[in-house]
């Protein structure tokens, strides 16, 4: 409220970048307690399922008893499974450091805006870096976006690019003028020493001419 900008440039911060972060951080805080929850349910079953079953063969015990231990166990073993099945099929650990990351980028940005600090530092007042402001939420924000719907794209098409470049080298290498005369001229060596051997094979007689002036020539 106390920056030198138009009511306007402060409605928009406000309602744009301040929501923002509060967005972020509503997100990894409801992440980050699901992630936990979990987390501690397959590290507790992990840990409770080995022990149970080392119990149920203890002698003397009653069928009952092994019966309800068998079920404990049993259940525990699935939820071990489902709560490591929703970690994995909603990336929550992925997410949880995701969302931690884009609120703390965002809350740096806001603090050097205000101070005038970091990449600020060059504007004289706040009234001359607020687009220059706006412009890097809104880059922090697209990207996080990205990275949000083409998560396990960006590796396969990181490999396909690499793949066309290695293949167009190869192109450009055969396409490359010395290297189609180096290459016609082993050819051509190894064609005429061929052709000179298989005649003189034929006609049974020394060679009259020698393969390395023809190679030469």
């Amino acid at each position: 409220n106390s920056l030198e900008l138009s009511d306007t440039e402060k409605y928009i911060i406000k309602n744009r970048f301040v929501n923002e972060v509060v967005f972020y951080n509503t997100k990894a805080d409801r992440t980050k307690k699901t992630y936990n929850g979990f987390r501690f349910l397959v590290t507790g079953g992990s840990l409770l399922i080995p022990a149970l079953m080392s119990i149920q063969q203890i002698e003397g015990t009653s069928q009952t008893f092994k019966d309800n231990i068998y079920w404990t166990t049993w259940s525990l073993s699935l939820a071990v499974t489902t709560c490591n099945g929703f970690i994995q099929l909603f990336s929550l650990d992925k997410n949880y450091f995701t969302f931690s990351i884009i609120m703390e980028k965002l809350k740096t940005e806001g603090w050097q805006f205000l101070q005038l600090s970091g990449k600020y530092d060059s504007f004289k007042n706040h009234k001359k870096a607020y687009k220059t402001f706006c412009n890097n939420i809104e880059t922090l924000k697209i990207k996080q976006v990205m990275s949000e719907f083409t998560s396990g794209k960006s590796s396969k098409k990181e490999k396909e690019k690499k793949k066309k470049e290695d293949t167009d080298s190869d192109e450009d290498k055969e396409n490359n003028p010395k290297f189609n005369k180096e290459f016609n001229k082993e050819f051509n060596k190894e064609f005429n020493k061929e052709f000179m051997d298989n005649m003189n094979r034929t006609m049974n007689t020394p060679a009259l001419v020698n393969p390395n002036d023809m190679i030469g020539r």
